[in-house]
């Protein structure tokens, strides 16, 4: 009668150990110590923090390696297995190919085909058909500017380039964005518009690369003279219209 109450005392005292244990941990043999403890006190405080579902799958695969490191009296009820192995590795693997895809589509340098300072781009001043001033001269600038900033092609000064490059200014446009404040009249800000027929052809060959017409545009604060403002704003216009025109020649496949 005395073993069978000891026994039965026995079984009690393992299923409160059991069940102070936060998260599944038995111990393996012999009383409770300090590292006991400090087990179930790893456990419960994982088991705080990791409050989403992925965060509790994380800890289901990771967390017993660790508590078997720190105890080997003690494991936890879900090790990591094969299967959960494998499947981790291929998550990993999943996340890899999609990071290294996801830049499949870029490459450095010149996209048309065309080594950088292989050929060379002759710029003709552009003719002005608006009635706006200044327009081909800041046009024809800021081409050989943003030619030069470039680099797909060498910029011809002498009139000698393998792709000569021409255009006409044929709009000059304004449309009113905001008001001054209380007057409906007035008007604060600009959106000005640019736009050109550019042209493009090989020297050589004749062959036309470009033909069709760019714009660029930029916004416009009229101060207390509205043709000061343009006269400022003028270089980033055609600034706007020659970075579309230089991209139609360095990103097109001839």
């Amino acid at each position: 009668m005395g073993n069978e109450m000891a026994k039965r005392d026995g079984f009690r005292e393992r299923n409160t150990a059991e069940r102070g244990l936060g998260c599944g941990v038995r111990p393996s043999s012999g009383a409770m110590g300090y590292k006991d403890s400090q087990s179930q006190r790893d456990c419960k405080r994982q088991d705080t923090v990791a409050t989403t579902p992925l965060g509790l799958r994380a800890l289901r695969c990771i967390y017993p390696g660790l508590l078997a490191a720190r105890n080997p009296g003690f494991r936890c009820s879900t090790p990591l297995g094969l299967p959960q192995a494998i499947r981790a590795g291929l998550v990993g693997l999943l996340l890899a190919i999609l990071c290294f895809s996801g830049c499949a589509g870029y490459k450095l340098g010149p996209v048309n085909g065309v080594a950088a300072g292989e050929k060379s781009v002759q710029i003709t001043p552009f003719t002005n058909k608006t009635l706006e001033p200044r327009l081909g001269d800041a046009v024809t600038t800021q081409m050989r500017k943003e030619l030069q900033r470039d680099g797909t092609y060498k910029l011809a000064t002498h009139d000698d380039g393998d792709i000569i490059v021409s255009g006409v200014i044929t709009h000059y446009t304004r449309h009113e964005l905001t008001l001054v404040p209380h007057d409906l009249v007035t008007v604060r800000d600009y959106r000005v518009t640019l736009t050109a027929h550019v042209t493009a052809r090989e020297r050589g060959s004749g062959k036309i690369l470009v033909d069709q017409p760019v714009s660029g545009f930029t916004l416009l604060r009229v101060g207390t003279d509205l043709t000061s403002s343009e006269r400022q704003a003028l270089p980033l216009l055609a600034a706007d219209l020659a970075k579309h025109a230089t991209a139609l020649l360095t990103e097109g496949a001839w």
